[in-house]
């Protein structure tokens, strides 16, 4: 089952105002971050548009589904994203979290 990857990322960050784009920008600006690990991440992808690699995990299923969608999840990068490369994120599903 495919989920709506704008619709999520819009009702759970967009919606309420909670993208934080202002905290990645700082932490990319002050600290040269080009690598990161978002752990407890569900499908918050505003790293992605600041720190040109990501790697989220989260135990949520619909996180899951959301980052199999590849090619709607790169999209979304790519319009938002502030650096030169290509954007590379992967997902990890954690136990436990």
């Amino acid at each position: 089952m495919k989920v709506d990857v704008q619709g999520l990322y819009r009702q759970f960050y967009v919606d309420n105002n909670f993208e934080r784009d202002d905290l990645f920008r700082s932490l990319r600006s002050r600290f040269n971050i080009n690598k990161a690990l978002y752990p407890g991440s569900f499908v918050h992808i505003t790293p992605s548009f600041f720190i040109s690699e990501v790697v989220y995990v989260d135990s949520d299923q619909r996180a899951k589904k959301f980052f199999e969608q590849e090619s709607s999840v790169a999209d979304m990068i790519s319009k938002k994203k502030t650096y030169d490369t290509d954007p590379v994120f992967h997902f990890q599903t954690a136990c436990g979290l």
